[in-house]
């Protein structure tokens, strides 16, 4: 299946092939972890991503539009099946690529966020600010 896996700690969004058969075992390869949690866009597409990032240290995260927020850790989208199953994902390269940025930990509750259309740009933000703006947005 066609999947995308996005690496805020290495700032790339790429194309990755997901076995149907033994999707669960991929989905733990590509995101490093043992347990997976599902973050649901509006197209029905679903986001995986470790459901015990937050519980280890962790300096990068996805910050995906529309997401209250960040998401620690690596990510793979997939697609979805009205009936839950897993398919290729629906939304292209260059619109999920317009909908993530990266948000690195620095130190003191500074952070960096680059959008990943431009992942060599970024720019210095207090924590606080941005978590206050991401609890603002609408779903994703």
């Amino acid at each position: 299946m066609k999947a995308y896996q996005i690496d805020p700690s290495r700032f790339t969004i790429a194309p990755v092939e997901i076995d149907r058969d033994h999707t669960l075992e991929q989905l733990y390869k590509h995101i490093g972890c043992d347990m997976v949690e599902a973050v649901y866009l509006e197209n029905g597409d679903t986001l995986y991503v470790d459901e015990e990032g937050l519980l280890k240290r962790q300096w990068h995260f996805i910050v995906l539009d529309g997401y209250p927020q960040p998401i620690a850790g690596k990510g793979v989208l997939l697609g979805a099946t009205p009936g839950g199953n897993s398919t290729d994902a629906k939304t292209s390269l260059e619109a999920l690529t317009a909908k993530v940025s990266y948000m690195e930990m620095l130190v003191n509750g500074v952070v960096s966020i680059r959008e990943a259309v431009r992942p060599k740009v970024y720019h210095l933000d207090r924590l606080d600010r941005v978590l206050e703006r991401l609890e603002k947005q609408g779903p994703a």
